[in-house]
């Protein structure tokens, strides 16, 4: 009894190889989780700019069938009767918000041109969209957010905020 009572008192703490093992297992659960929260943090930037622009996305379409669906006659923002809300944290609303109008089938944030005095098109794949540039260094590679109608169909497409091609309808 005395040997048990002993060796008892005599063992405090944890071995090296526990503490090591501990640590290897918190160093994998953090490898695991860090990418999944880094991108909860773009997705919640992307869910702001779009609760932002659901406003234009309304107002445009609305001034869209209003006219006819002729871009030249909804190329402004104030045609759409849309002001920009403030600067956030992320994106650059009062600075870069711009219109992008055009006929492609897929659409790249960076390959938007602004549609100011734009010619109106009847053709399948005509768009008109919102493009919002962020600050820098909230999104990686200054990628954009961009909200596309498309004129002939109604049907509204939004890119990731990554650089990524615009989905096609």
């Amino acid at each position: 009894m005395n040997t048990i009572r002993h060796t008892m008192k005599g063992t405090r703490g944890f071995t090296l190889v526990e503490i090591a093992i501990v640590v290897a297992i918190i160093g994998l659960l953090l490898l695991i989780a860090l990418p999944l929260f880094s991108g909860a943090r773009v997705r919640a930037y992307v869910a702001e700019s779009r609760s932002l622009t659901s406003e234009w996305k309304a107002l445009a379409w609305s001034c869209l069938v209003e006219k006819n669906l002729r871009e030249s006659r909804c190329d402004t923002l104030a045609e759409h009767g849309y002001t920009p809300p403030a600067d956030s944290d992320v994106w650059d609303w009062t600075g870069g918000t711009f219109l992008a109008c055009g006929a492609a089938d897929t659409l790249t944030p960076a390959s938007l041109v602004a549609c100011a005095g734009a010619a109106d098109s009847a053709a399948s794949n005509a768009y008109i969209a919102l493009v919002v540039p962020p600050f820098a260094g909230f999104i990686p590679g200054d990628n954009r957010y961009v909200l596309v109608i498309r004129t002939n169909t109604g049907k509204v497409q939004e890119s990731p905020a990554d650089g990524t091609v615009v989905p096609t309808p």
